[in-house]
């Protein structure tokens, strides 16, 4: 049991977030809504536990490959089925109600973001010099996921994706021609075959500033520098920012999109 004990590891970042868990959870004496409170402490509980797992399971090479092969399998799956849930609902050619697709991972925009997430991982293990199978799994979750966070018209997934291409552009330097001649055939063959989504996408980035929904979401933003200013040293306490939003914003009824506010 001491020896066990002794291999187990905790990184400089699993103690910030385990102090951070600690004052999470000493806000119970000041929290407003109780029952939100205990569902953000469960969650928070849920990602520590995952980290610390994490660290002390994944601590080989072929540990790591299997991770990476798995998520990579999984942004596939999970795009495929977004792809086919979109089909069923209307089309890709039709700016539809994003908000009503939804799958057994959670809504549209959840899932994109996780793919978005996982593309620039995809694309690395496609450039990178693992076996044959490896790199074959990278390029089709790479395209499959390139091509649902377009055919999603998501806005801020394609921003985190360009984000990521842009990082890889400038880590690979000797690949940088592979990466661009592989986006702009991308956007060839989008062109060609979904014209009628290119011309909706750019209309959802042209009504930027007028859409319901950001300037919504510039509305939350200020809602939430004021519970902020009201609040400066403790804040409202775990789960709680939804509570006043619902208290403080009209017609209020989603989850909050700010994450760095929070």
């Amino acid at each position: 049991l001491h020896d066990s004990w002794a291999h187990i590891r905790i990184s400089r970042l699993g103690l910030v977030l385990l102090a951070f868990l600690v004052f999470e959870i000493l806000s119970y004496f000041w929290v407003s809504d109780f029952a939100k409170y205990l569902i953000a402490i469960r969650v928070l509980l849920y990602h520590l536990a995952a980290f610390f797992l994490v660290q002390n399971l994944i601590r080989t090479k072929d540990a790591m490959r299997l991770l990476v092969a798995s998520l990579l399998t999984t942004i596939t799956l999970a795009s495929v089925q977004l792809m086919l849930n979109v089909q069923e609902f209307g089309g890709f050619a039709l700016i539809f109600q994003r908000q009503y697709i939804r799958t057994n991972i959670g809504a549209l925009a959840t899932v994109v973001a996780i793919i978005v997430l996982f593309i620039p991982v995809a694309i690395t293990q496609t450039l990178s010099k693992d076996a044959l199978w490896q790199r074959v799994l990278g390029g089709v979750a790479a395209v499959v996921g390139i091509t649902t966070s377009l055919l999603t018209l998501g806005r801020a997934a394609l921003l985190s994706f360009l984000a990521g291409i842009a990082y890889l552009t400038w880590r690979f330097k000797w690949k940088r021609t592979i990466v661009i001649v592989f986006l702009v055939v991308l956007l060839v063959i989008g062109l060609a075959l979904f014209g009628t989504l290119f011309e909706n996408l750019f209309l959802r980035w042209k009504t930027l500033l007028s859409d319901v929904s950001n300037t919504f979401r510039v509305l939350e933003m200020k809602t939430a520098f004021g519970v902020f200013l009201d609040h400066p040293l403790v804040g409202v306490g775990a789960g709680n920012l939804k509570f006043w939003y619902r208290t403080l914003l009209r017609d209020y009824e989603g989850e909050s999109n700010n994450f760095v506010v929070q």
